[in-house]
């Protein structure tokens, strides 16, 4: 029985890994087969503490050798997540800024068609109400006009 259980450590030290290139180029590893194109890849450790520091997890007392071509394939991994997370902070932003910049061109082309069919416009100062002169009118039309070619001209 103690034979048997000896002889079945090694292989329950190790397991398999598949790599996958998916559509876009982008080399992926998983303990899960995701298709039938993966590539199975016998991954083994040891359960020494190894002589070299370098290359241990360094998790622990019971930290075990990661093999270099293993350990560099990790890195590239962890490297590839963290760009792939910068580039989604990146393009939420530019998401947001594109919807803010949106709702400002929309506010300015309402602002601007209320203008023109109006002649008297109505604001609010200081808490209380007027009506724009002929000249503040134009200078309005001229500053949303300005806005929109500067902003918003597609």
């Amino acid at each position: 029985m103690s034979a048997a259980a000896l002889c079945s450590a090694p292989s329950a030290m190790a397991g398999s890994v598949y790599k996958w290139t998916d559509e876009n180029g982008v080399t992926h590893y998983s303990d899960k087969k995701p298709s039938k194109d993966a590539e199975k890849m016998k991954v083994g450790t040891t359960a020494s503490k190894p002589a070299n520091q370098e290359s241990q997890s360094g998790e622990g007392d019971g930290a075990y050798t990661v093999k270099p071509e293993l350990q560099s394939q990790i890195d590239a991994l962890e490297k590839k997540q963290q760009i792939d997370e910068v580039q989604s902070k990146i393009d939420a932003e530019t998401t947001e800024a594109m919807n803010k910049k949106q709702a400002r061109c929309e506010a300015l082309r309402g602002n601007m068609k209320t203008i023109q069919e109006n002649a008297r416009i109505q604001v609010e100062e200081e808490g209380e109400r007027r009506y724009l002169t002929a000249e503040e009118i134009v200078e309005k039309r001229a500053k949303i006009a300005t806005d929109l070619q500067e902003n918003c001209s597609e």
